[in-house]
């Protein structure tokens, strides 16, 4: 699988859809938004891509991931 930035994911055991902002090798950086009382809480994680399923695909250029 060859995920791009912008597209929005799902871990493969479940969980909320996610956006990928960054790929490196064989991981991704994603960001999703938890709901918390009246507001969204914005969280990141770092995945393997083979955790992770397409659930619809953005078509944007891998951009390297930096930390």
């Amino acid at each position: 699988m060859s995920l791009k930035v912008g597209d929005i994911v799902k871990l493969r055991s479940g969980g909320p859809k996610m956006t990928v902002v960054a790929v490196d090798e064989d991981r991704a950086l994603c960001v999703w938004f938890n709901r918390k009382d009246e507001y969204h809480e914005e969280k990141t994680g770092e995945f393997l891509e083979p955790t992770l399923e397409v659930y619809q695909s953005r078509g944007s250029v891998p951009l390297p991931f930096h930390e």
